[in-house]
Protein backbone atom coordinates (compact mmCIF):
# COMPACT_ATOMS: atom_id res chain seq x y z
CA UNK A 1 0.00 0.00 0.00
CA UNK A 2 2.77 2.38 0.91
CA UNK A 3 4.61 1.70 -2.34
CA UNK A 4 1.41 2.42 -4.26
CA UNK A 5 0.97 5.74 -2.48
CA UNK A 6 4.65 6.49 -2.95
CA UNK A 7 4.46 5.67 -6.67
CA UNK A 8 1.38 7.83 -7.05
CA UNK A 9 3.10 10.67 -5.21
CA UNK A 10 6.22 10.29 -7.41
CA UNK A 11 4.05 10.33 -10.56
CA UNK A 12 2.32 13.48 -9.33
CA UNK A 13 5.66 15.05 -8.50
CA UNK A 14 7.03 14.07 -11.92
CA UNK A 15 3.94 15.51 -13.65
CA UNK A 16 4.29 18.71 -11.65
CA UNK A 17 7.99 18.94 -12.53
CA UNK A 18 7.19 18.43 -16.22
CA UNK A 19 4.52 21.11 -16.05
CA UNK A 20 6.97 23.53 -14.41
CA UNK A 21 9.68 22.81 -16.95
CA UNK A 22 7.20 23.24 -19.77
CA UNK A 23 6.04 26.53 -18.30
CA UNK A 24 9.62 27.76 -17.88
CA UNK A 25 10.54 26.77 -21.41
CA UNK A 26 7.46 28.51 -22.77
CA UNK A 27 8.15 31.59 -20.65
CA UNK A 28 11.77 31.77 -21.83
CA UNK A 29 10.74 31.28 -25.44
CA UNK A 30 7.98 33.82 -25.02
CA UNK A 31 10.42 36.34 -23.53
CA UNK A 32 12.90 35.75 -26.37
CA UNK A 33 10.16 36.19 -28.97
CA UNK A 34 8.98 39.39 -27.32
CA UNK A 35 12.50 40.79 -27.05
CA UNK A 36 13.25 39.85 -30.66
CA UNK A 37 10.05 41.53 -31.76
CA UNK A 38 10.96 44.74 -29.93
CA UNK A 39 14.45 44.91 -31.45
CA UNK A 40 13.23 44.08 -34.95
CA UNK A 41 10.46 46.70 -34.73
CA UNK A 42 13.03 49.37 -33.90
CA UNK A 43 15.22 48.20 -36.77
CA UNK A 44 12.24 48.24 -39.15
CA UNK A 45 11.23 51.76 -38.08
CA UNK A 46 14.73 52.98 -38.54
CA UNK A 47 15.78 51.10 -41.64
CA UNK A 48 18.97 52.85 -42.73
CA UNK A 49 18.73 54.85 -45.90
CA UNK A 50 21.21 57.27 -47.32
CA UNK A 51 19.94 60.80 -47.82
CA UNK A 52 18.68 61.29 -51.37
CA UNK A 53 21.19 64.00 -52.28
CA UNK A 54 24.56 62.93 -53.62
CA UNK A 55 26.14 65.84 -51.78
CA UNK A 56 23.84 66.49 -48.83
CA UNK A 57 24.06 69.68 -46.87
CA UNK A 58 25.61 69.68 -43.42
CA UNK A 59 22.16 70.18 -41.86
CA UNK A 60 20.94 66.93 -43.45
CA UNK A 61 23.98 65.08 -42.16
CA UNK A 62 23.48 66.47 -38.66
CA UNK A 63 19.82 65.35 -38.77
CA UNK A 64 20.95 61.90 -39.90
CA UNK A 65 23.48 61.79 -37.03
CA UNK A 66 20.76 62.73 -34.54
CA UNK A 67 18.43 60.04 -35.89
CA UNK A 68 21.16 57.43 -35.64
CA UNK A 69 21.84 58.43 -32.03
CA UNK A 70 18.11 58.10 -31.26
CA UNK A 71 18.08 54.64 -32.85
CA UNK A 72 21.00 53.60 -30.64
CA UNK A 73 19.17 54.81 -27.54
CA UNK A 74 15.98 52.99 -28.54
CA UNK A 75 17.85 49.73 -29.14
CA UNK A 76 19.67 50.06 -25.81
CA UNK A 77 16.40 50.73 -23.97
CA UNK A 78 14.93 47.32 -24.82
CA UNK A 79 15.12 45.04 -21.79
CA UNK A 80 16.94 41.89 -22.88
CA UNK A 81 17.48 38.74 -20.82
CA UNK A 82 18.74 36.37 -23.53
CA UNK A 83 22.58 36.41 -23.65
CA UNK A 84 22.80 36.07 -27.44
CA UNK A 85 20.18 38.78 -27.93
CA UNK A 86 22.23 41.06 -25.68
CA UNK A 87 25.16 40.60 -28.07
CA UNK A 88 22.99 41.53 -31.05
CA UNK A 89 21.55 44.48 -29.14
CA UNK A 90 25.01 45.79 -28.31
CA UNK A 91 26.30 45.26 -31.83
CA UNK A 92 23.36 47.05 -33.47
CA UNK A 93 23.44 49.93 -30.97
CA UNK A 94 27.17 50.37 -31.59
CA UNK A 95 26.60 50.44 -35.36
CA UNK A 96 24.01 53.19 -34.92
CA UNK A 97 26.45 55.13 -32.72
CA UNK A 98 29.13 54.69 -35.36
CA UNK A 99 26.71 55.96 -38.00
CA UNK A 100 25.99 59.01 -35.87
CA UNK A 101 29.68 59.77 -35.39
CA UNK A 102 30.44 59.34 -39.08
CA UNK A 103 27.67 61.73 -40.09
CA UNK A 104 28.82 64.25 -37.50
CA UNK A 105 32.36 64.05 -38.92
CA UNK A 106 31.06 64.47 -42.47
CA UNK A 107 28.93 67.46 -41.43
CA UNK A 108 31.91 69.14 -39.75
CA UNK A 109 33.99 68.58 -42.88
CA UNK A 110 31.20 70.03 -45.01
CA UNK A 111 31.02 73.12 -42.81
CA UNK A 112 34.80 73.49 -43.01
CA UNK A 113 34.65 73.08 -46.80
CA UNK A 114 32.06 75.84 -47.02
CA UNK A 115 34.30 78.16 -45.00
CA UNK A 116 37.40 77.35 -47.08
CA UNK A 117 35.68 77.81 -50.44
CA UNK A 118 36.26 81.55 -50.33
CA UNK A 119 40.04 81.16 -49.85
CA UNK A 120 41.71 79.14 -52.63
CA UNK A 121 40.58 76.69 -55.25
CA UNK A 122 43.06 74.03 -54.09
CA UNK A 123 42.04 74.33 -50.44
CA UNK A 124 38.37 74.33 -51.42
CA UNK A 125 38.79 71.24 -53.57
CA UNK A 126 40.66 69.43 -50.78
CA UNK A 127 38.02 70.33 -48.21
CA UNK A 128 35.16 69.23 -50.49
CA UNK A 129 36.99 66.00 -51.26
CA UNK A 130 37.42 65.29 -47.54
CA UNK A 131 33.74 66.02 -46.92
CA UNK A 132 32.65 63.71 -49.74
CA UNK A 133 34.99 60.97 -48.53
CA UNK A 134 33.63 61.18 -44.98
CA UNK A 135 30.06 61.13 -46.29
CA UNK A 136 30.76 57.97 -48.28
CA UNK A 137 32.35 56.43 -45.20
CA UNK A 138 29.22 57.33 -43.25
CA UNK A 139 26.85 55.56 -45.61
CA UNK A 140 29.09 52.48 -45.87
CA UNK A 141 27.88 51.46 -42.42
CA UNK A 142 24.40 50.71 -43.78
CA UNK A 143 25.49 47.36 -45.19
CA UNK A 144 26.94 46.41 -41.81
CA UNK A 145 23.68 47.40 -40.13
CA UNK A 146 21.64 45.38 -42.61
CA UNK A 147 23.89 42.35 -42.02
CA UNK A 148 23.55 42.68 -38.23
CA UNK A 149 19.77 43.02 -38.46
CA UNK A 150 19.63 40.03 -40.81
CA UNK A 151 21.66 37.95 -38.32
CA UNK A 152 19.34 39.06 -35.50
CA UNK A 153 16.31 38.09 -37.55
CA UNK A 154 17.80 34.67 -38.31
CA UNK A 155 18.52 34.10 -34.62
CA UNK A 156 15.01 35.13 -33.66
CA UNK A 157 13.44 32.61 -36.02
CA UNK A 158 15.41 29.69 -34.54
Amino acid sequence: MRSSVLMQWLRSLFALALACLSFLATSCTSAKVSQCKNLLEIAARSNPQAPADRAPKSEQMIRQADLAEQKAEQVESVGITDAKLKEYQSSIANLYKEESQRFQDAAKAQIAANQVSAKTDKASLDALSKSASLYLKAIEIYSQQNDAIGNLSAYCTQ
